[in-house]
């Protein structure tokens, strides 16, 4: 690849790595506002159930509904931080240029999984929309709660996305800036 060819690359990458960072600051606030939300309605749906024997089913549903969407959003931003449980007992030892693409058709795999999981998510929420299924306590549909493997699921393409352009690059172009850092991955390693 010319030296030119790398450099617009590069650029590319730098973008997507911006982008990235400030979608995952969105991400942060969503998932903070998330949990907030199911920590305030679990805390009210314990006073009401132990201190006035008042008990409302939606509310327990969406307390657990909105840890689900906090959990499902965040796959994407700590897939791109690195933040994830890793084993490496084979890879730790490769060779950097060997390193690099066991690190890109991870990001590749990584890639392909979400995408899957994104359609079939989607195919999901569509079938029980079109069904009008409820949710098991009957209080809101169904689709709801489901929607939030597809959102999930879409935003981590998008992160798998940009983390393939960042390993990609660091294939072609090793020493560029833009390429990957190493990784904050928790790892375990079972050789040590």
């Amino acid at each position: 690849m010319s030296a030119g060819a790398a450099s617009g690359f590069g650029r590319l990458v730098d973008a997507s790595n911006r982008a990235s960072a400030a979608l995952a600051r969105v991400i942060d606030g969503f998932g903070i506002a998330m949990l907030s939300i199911s920590a305030g309605i679990t805390f009210l749906t314990v006073i009401m159930r132990y201190g006035f024997g008042y008990s409302e089913q939606i509310l327990e549903e969406i307390a657990r509904y909105t840890v689900v969407y906090a959990c499902l959003v965040y796959v994407g931003p700590l897939q791109a931080r690195h933040q994830h449980i890793a084993v490496d007992v084979i890879s730790s030892r490769f060779a950097p240029s060997a390193k690099r693409a066991w690190q890109f058709l991870l990001g590749v795999l990584f890639l392909a999984i979400t995408a899957i999981v994104f359609a079939s998510g989607w195919l999901w929420v569509r079938d029980l929309h079109g069904y009008n299924m409820m949710v098991i306590g009957g209080t809101m549909p169904a689709w709801i709660p489901s929607l939030s493997v597809p959102l999930g699921m879409g935003l981590a393409v998008l992160f798998a996305l940009a983390e393939v352009l960042r390993l990609g690059l660091a294939l072609v172009s090793p020493t560029d800036p833009g390429s990957p850092r190493p990784g904050a991955a928790l790892t375990v390693d079972a050789i040590n």
